[in-house]
């Protein structure tokens, strides 16, 4: 049971992270924005108070957004991977405490 729950949390924990890489993934035109700083445009390159999405792509899972400034193209797959073992770790953490 100790063991199934543990791996339940790691699933979860990973998960978190995978979702979270989106944040940080993609591409985009990488210009500065004039008055622009901080450490939020630092960590992901964008200005996230003129954020807009302007398209998804189904075919290839990717979305693109625009910031006021710079365009950006991300994929989606790692956020869907995140969901599904966020999903298989709560999963495996109700199965484990069931079987006790």
């Amino acid at each position: 049971m100790l063991r199934s729950r543990l791996a339940g949390y790691g699933l979860i924990g990973f998960g978190v992270l995978c979702a979270l890489s989106i944040l940080t993934l993609g591409g985009s035109t990488q210009r500065r924005c004039p008055g622009v700083g901080g450490r939020v445009y630092d960590a992901i390159g964008a200005d996230p108070t003129g954020l807009r999405l302007t398209g998804f792509d189904l075919g290839q899972l990717a979305i693109t957004w625009y910031d006021g400034c710079n365009w950006h193209t991300v994929t989606v797959l790692p956020l869907l991977v995140g969901g599904l073992l966020l999903a298989g770790g709560v999963l495996t953490i109700s199965r484990g405490g069931v079987e006790s």
